[in-house]
């Protein structure tokens, strides 16, 4: 059995501020990297017993996706690391032949009320739509996974990242590691309970991933970027087929999903020449 295990970090056990996930800061490396790295082991445990016999770890967080410590993760797993331009991003490394996707230490979406709540830019973006249905990375994760035919079974993070996914996986296995107060604030599990959840959630996914099917959006597929200035959003004009209503939104419309999500990716990495 073939498992991706996506890591973010915001969603990670403990995490509420932005210095704890902020590479360079002192927070994130006395903190934030070995938590990120505890959770991440956690996960690849769970898969193991479940019966995974190639686990591929993708350190997903941050333009550098430098955040786990490498001879601290597990002996067992395969680690991807580095960025920014991974082709398939947060989920480098998935192939078709694949049986599952386990997304540890996830955040809910734009506007959400969950810690750290963003969609790839805090600060760039109003929302982002599918078909006419916001949706933030996890939505993206699934559509991806999907289209490659492989579902999502596994959600470690804040309650409202749990909640986002089993909207999209009713029978996903979720590890709520944290409730959400506000932005920056959080009920914190204690570590080792959290961690314990983490690795009995995605062992009994796995143990049941036969009974999962992948999440596939209905074609044509139609991408809208609502942005925060015109200046992100003219930049996307450089896409070919992106149209723009001349104020804040950026459409595009395709076949096939992945196309969809790759030209998503080339709006973000065109976005990175904004100043905002």
């Amino acid at each position: 059995m073939k498992v991706l295990i996506s890591v973010d970090i915001e969603g990670v056990s403990g995490i509420v501020h932005e210095d704890e996930i902020a590479e360079g800061h002192r927070e994130y490396e006395k903190y934030g990297q070995g938590w990120v790295t505890g959770d991440t082991n956690a996960a690849v445990e769970g898969a193991l017993a479940a019966g995974a016999d190639y686990v591929v770890v993708n350190d997903s967080h941050g333009k550098a996706k430098r955040n786990i410590i490498y001879d601290q993760l597990h002996p067992e797993a395969y680690l991807i690391r580095g960025g920014p331009t991974q082709p398939l991003h947060f989920l480098e490394g998935l192939e078709p032949g694949f049986s599952a996707v386990a997304l540890v230490g996830w955040h809910g979406k734009i506007g959400s009320a969950g810690v750290l709540s963003h969609a790839y830019s805090a600060t760039q973006y109003r929302d982002i739509r599918v078909n006419g249905r916001s949706i933030g990375e996890i939505g993206f994760a699934v559509g991806v996974a999907g289209a490659m035919g492989v579902p999502v079974v596994f959600i470690s993070g804040d309650d409202v990242a749990c909640r986002e996914l089993q909207d999209f996986e009713p029978n996903a296995a979720t590890a709520v590691v944290k409730k959400a107060i506000d932005r920056n604030v959080a009920l914190c599990l204690p570590q080792r309970k959290a961690r314990d959840l983490i690795t009995t959630g995605i062992r009994a996914a796995l143990e049941n991933v036969k009974a999962f099917r992948p999440y596939v959006w209905e074609p044509p597929y139609t991408l809208e970027v609502e942005t925060q200035a015109t200046i992100v959003a003219r930049q996307f004009l450089k896409i070919p087929g992106v149209e723009y209503d001349n104020r804040l939104t950026v459409r595009y419309t395709c076949n096939d999903f992945l196309e969809l999500y790759r030209t998503f990716l080339n709006m973000r990495y065109l976005s990175y020449s904004v100043p905002i």
